[in-house]
């Protein structure tokens, strides 16, 4: 019973707590309770990564790839604390967090999966019955207040942003800078959920339709229109660019899907570099632009010393779209190599002969394409907390064995589900 609490406590403050920290900032004009509300999921992360912690200590097993996740915690951790006594002034590794919570999330899923009383299924239809409740309850505001109204009168969005979250670049005429889809001139009001943010309300919507899809096949249909309207409603191209690749990747090429989505990404990053003008001339959209001038600036991190040992011996912080170049040029190769291992080990777990968990494969997939060429809201919390809970949460929990078959893979996993 515990750890539903801490289930519904988590999925509660990962939908409302933009909404309600504005809130909180505009009915108090106080920033303490509105950061508080903010920092308050990251508290039940880290608790239940201690619970793990605790766990490990005393013995519990842990699969070869999840190992590659530990090394990357410690890694991460050392060259930040290193990076910092050699150039205290960056104050860029204060939002060092952003590149470990994944992993302390995969952790915190596991632990929750090892010790819960209830499913995979109970996890999935938890999340994604909430995400499109709230979701029909802030499209109703937005028609009974207006979106603007809400967001810029009501919660005073911008406020929140600027004076509790630091997002001084994220503003722009008072609103969050992606409130409004452009495209020859013409400005689209886009639906933001109880997010703040349409490309927090798509990838965590992302994050929960392609499980619900796999493993509620009774509501399958009513999904697909639920989420399709919802994250479509948000202007954000770059889902419904991704999810369909990652599929088609998974279905042609199951056995070796993760090193074609990254030879895809190096080849999408490559395109990017030399057709960045054309693409930006073409959309016509300020989005596409910045995108392009962001992945432009990598020509000055590309020197020996800054890929192998980041911004350690450079003393450069990184600050691309692309969330895995951040990585590669603040921490360096090997953190870099250690963090892709991990999730190439959470493709090839769920990925294997009837695995009930296609859905975490595919997420893998499209997980490494977007940090890799699109952004990185597959790093924030907010966004993309379900799928690595998730994946520790089916690592542990969600498959059991029957004692007179072959281990798994050989044998066919009997899974519980509810």
């Amino acid at each position: 019973m515990a750890l539903k609490i801490f289930l519904f406590v988590l999925i509660a403050l990962n939908l409302m707590d933009n909404a309600a920290g504005a809130w909180l900032h505009t009915q108090f004009s106080s920033s303490a309770a509105a950061i508080q509300i903010i920092y308050a999921k990251y508290a039940v992360f880290i608790i239940l990564f201690i619970g793990f912690c605790l766990e490990f200590s005393t013995g519990m097993k842990i699969k070869r790839y999840e190992w590659f996740g530990i090394y990357y915690l410690v890694a991460t951790v050392l060259m930040a604390i290193a990076i910092l006594a050699a150039h205290p002034g960056e104050k860029a590794l204060a939002r060092v967090y952003i590149y470990v919570f994944p992993v302390i999330i995969y952790f915190s899923g596991l632990y929750v999966g090892n010790k819960s009383d209830f499913g995979i299924r109970y996890l999935i239809s938890s999340f994604a019955i909430s995400y499109i409740l709230i979701s029909i309850i802030f499209a109703a505001l937005n028609v009974l207040l207006g979106s603007v109204e809400l967001w810029g009168h009501y919660l005073n969005y911008a406020s929140f942003i600027l004076d509790v979250k630091g997002f001084s670049d994220d503003v722009v005429d008072g609103l969050h800078g992606n409130f409004y889809y452009t495209y020859q001139g013409i400005s689209f009001v886009r639906f933001v959920g109880s997010f703040g943010d349409p490309l927090a309300l798509a990838y965590a919507g992302m994050t929960a339709v392609v499980p619900a899809y796999y493993l509620l096949p009774k509501y399958r249909a009513l999904i697909v229109i639920l989420f399709a309207c919802i994250i479509g409603a948000s202007f954000t191209r770059a889902v419904f660019l991704i999810l369909p690749i990652a599929v088609a990747i998974y279905y042609r090429m199951k056995k070796t899907g993760f090193g074609v989505a990254l030879i895809i990404s190096v080849l999408g990053l490559s395109f990017t570099l030399i057709f960045g003008d054309f693409i930006s001339d073409v959309s016509e959209n300020s989005s596409t632009a910045a995108h392009v001038l962001s992945v432009s600036k990598i020509f000055e991190f590309l020197d020996p010393a800054t890929i192998i040992s980041g911004a350690l011996v450079s003393g450069k912080i990184p600050e691309f779209e692309p969330a895995m170049l951040n990585v590669l040029f603040l921490f360096g190769l090997g953190p870099t190599i250690l963090f892709i291992m991990f999730m190439r080990g959470i493709y090839i777990d769920n990925s294997r002969e009837n695995s009930p968990t296609v859905s975490i494969a595919i997420l893998m997939i499209a997980a490494i394409i977007s940090l890799s060429i699109i952004s990185g809201v597959f790093f924030a919390t907010t966004s993309s907390w379900f799928a690595w809970f998730l994946a520790g949460f089916a690592s542990k929990r969600s498959i059991s064995y029957i004692s007179n078959t072959p281990p798994y893979p050989e044998g066919k996993p009997v899974v519980n589900l509810q």
